[in-house]
């Protein structure tokens, strides 16, 4: 199982989130402001965060990363950079 954990108390642009996204792998996030913009769960301690890894892969996580990653491109922000980058040809 891959996941990303972002653990950090502070983030001012969270690409590691928009790579990892991009990419399809899941992402645990902490709750700060950096994230509000996000509609599923946040950890604060390391109990929580061990209880969302658990959670990373269910049905309704990965419909609200989903959901995320529609909303961010929306708004403007393109992962086509990062698919680009990440998914090389052959």
């Amino acid at each position: 199982m891959n996941c990303t954990l972002i653990s950090s108390k502070w983030e001012s642009g969270p690409l590691t989130f928009y790579e990892s996204l991009s990419n399809g792998i899941p992402v645990i996030v902490r709750d700060i402001p950096a994230f509000d913009f996000m509609e599923f769960p946040k950890a604060t301690t390391p109990n929580e965060f061990s209880l969302l890894i658990n959670d990373v892969y269910s049905e309704a996580y990965t419909k609200a990363l989903l959901h995320c990653k529609e909303r961010l491109q929306k708004s403007g922000i393109s992962f086509n950079i990062y698919e680009e980058t990440s998914n090389p040809q052959n």
